[in-house]
Order: C-alpha cells, then structure tokens, then sequence
C-alpha cells in the first residue's frame, strides 16, 4: 500500500507503516526541525528516499488533485530520470557497462549495469540512498577528471571528454541533486532531455 503522510512529525507513524508494509510516496510536515529529522533518517538509511513537504494547505489544498494522480506524477518522474540516465549515458557514447569496467578498474564502487539498466527503464521502482551516492560519485568524477588508476586505453577513449550531470544552477550534480530530479523537484537538464544516437558524442576538450 503506498501512504501519503500528512503532519509527518518525526516519522514515527512512517517507520510503523513500513512494519505494515507500507511504502511512502510523500510527506507533509510543517515543522523544520521535524523535516530535518526526516531528512537525517533518509540519510542513514532508516526511511527510503521521498519528497517532502512543508505546508499541507499551499501543497495539497491548492494542488488540487487526488492520490492517484500524485501516484502518478511519481512514476512519470521516474521515468523521466531513467531517461535522462539513458541519454546521458549515450551523450557520452557509453554503454552500460561502462562505469562498472571503469570502477573495477579504478577501485571504486558504481552502480551496477543491470540496475542501471531497469532504471533507464523505469522499471526500478524504489531507488535506495546507495544508488544515488554511486551516480554521485560517478558524476564527480566526471567533474573533476579523477578517472583513477585505469589501464584500459577502451575506458580512457571512453572518459575522455565525459560530461557530467547538471544544469546551470549545478554544473555536477552531487547526489541530492540526483535524488531530487528523481523525485521530480529538479528538472532533466536540457542537454539530456532527447536520446542522441549511439556513438554520435562530440568531442570534449581536456
């Protein structure tokens, strides 16, 4: 059962919903302290990540629309980052298996290419914090050119002129970016809005 909870206070009625076998598709709580505590459980994994609210009135009131249309909106932001995935990825003329070669070699953890694969998809259902900490640490990177000690010429042609995820405000998203976008309350950055034909990424300088 997916719960939208209202007046969330410090999540104690969220983690007695998960023994229920409920799953949290949003809250609403207008206590700062109480949203930080939300946060801070997200963050160390006692609660699975999802948006949360301040006002109950301006979010829910005004919006003006039912359950099953936030249930909706969800999943069609989630498509939306797996398809920002897929032409980022293809942006940089990887395939999916690119990152994980990449941090085999270099000694650092990625997401795995077949979930990355079902994300792309938007088949992945709930992501977990892990999966946005590793397209985090891939995305830094990417930034910063911190490819690591890798041998393979293949994965060094690869990284070379890599661009990372971000948009104007954030040039590399950090993963609350990703996480947001993910969410739907960051949108797909324009230069990854389309699916670019495989093996067409320009050139980057160094």
């Amino acid at each position: 059962m997916n719960e939208l909870a209202l007046f969330a206070g410090y999540g104690g009625g969220i983690l007695g919903g998960i023994l229920l076998g409920w799953r949290t598709v949003c809250a609403v709580e207008i206590d700062d302290k109480a949203r930080q505590r939300l946060i801070a459980r997200q963050d160390d994994g006692s609660l699975q990540p999802f948006p949360i609210w301040d006002d109950v009135s301006t979010r829910i009131l005004n919006m003006a629309i039912t359950y099953e249309e936030l249930v909706a909106r969800q999943e069609e932001n989630r498509a939306a980052f797996g398809r920002m995935l897929l032409n980022w990825r293809r942006t940089n003329g990887w395939t999916q298996y690119t990152a994980c070669s990449w941090a085999e070699e270099a000694g650092f953890e990625a997401i795995s290419y077949g979930n990355l694969s079902v994300i792309e998809q938007g088949k992945a259902g709930e992501l977990r914090q892990k999966a946005f900490r590793q397209l985090g640490e891939i995305n830094r990177r990417i930034a910063e050119k911190d490819w690591g000690p890798v041998k393979s010429q293949a994965i060094k042609e690869k990284l070379r002129g890599a661009i990372p995820l971000g948009d104007d405000e954030y040039p590399a998203w950090t993963p609350l970016e990703i996480w947001a976008c993910y969410c739907g309350l960051r949108e797909v950055p324009e230069a990854f809005r389309t699916t670019p034909r495989f093996g067409t990424r320009q050139a980057q300088p160094d």
